[in-house]
């Protein structure tokens, strides 16, 4: 019966007697889901409803997910076409910034063994509520004084439907170089 799956789907009662049927949705594809389903028994009258009683399944299959738009997520933020804007004097006192085309996030101005942070707007605008599993990657050779420049007070986020919430990411560098690393923000749970 498409995404429901009925049971028992077929059996013998006595007078008097009572059956559960339970209706499962399988939510293996999205959408929205309608189904009829008719209920025959055997000695009732044919006229009232002749071809069994009717009943009607109705499921709408919804997935968890954020929104990825780079002005929502950053809309704290200035956004930057390309790093080579970056020396222009609209981001030189910018405490952050967003490159575009490198799907860069820069924290900018941070003097040695401060720490400042980034809220990142997750908008969730699904039916549904999400959990997010939030990390921080390097690449390349890891050494322990880079592993303590990023954080993340909160590993896992959960947003409610139609709903936003914020992760943080927080920045104190050791000396004055370049850092970089990847914040992931991952779905919880089956995704299909």
């Amino acid at each position: 019966m498409g995404v429901f799956t009925v049971s028992p789907y077929t059996g013998n009662l006595q007078p008097g007697s009572q059956q559960q049927i339970t209706v499962v949705c399988v939510a293996e594809q999205l959408g929205i889901w309608n189904q009829g389903l008719l209920i025959d028994i055997s000695g009732r009258d044919p006229s009232d409803q002749p071809d069994g009683i009717p009943y009607r399944l109705f499921a709408e299959v919804c997935k968890p997910g954020i929104v990825v738009d780079p002005t929502s997520i950053f809309e704290e933020y200035y956004l930057c076409q390309n790093s080579s804007q970056l020396s222009s004097e609209q981001f030189c006192n910018a405490e952050g910034i967003f490159v575009l085309d490198e799907k860069r996030f820069i924290f900018n101005n941070v003097l040695v063994g401060r720490t400042t942070r980034a809220r990142f707007k997750l908008t969730n605008n699904n039916k549904v509520p999400c959990t997010l599993n939030l990390a921080i990657k390097y690449g390349g050779t890891k050494t322990p004084r880079q592993l303590e420049v990023f954080d993340l007070p909160a590993t896992t986020l959960n947003i409610s439907n139609q709903s936003h919430a914020f992760a943080v990411v927080t920045f104190t560098p050791q000396a004055i170089r370049s850092y970089s690393a990847v914040f992931e923000a991952t779905v919880k749970g089956p995704c299909r």
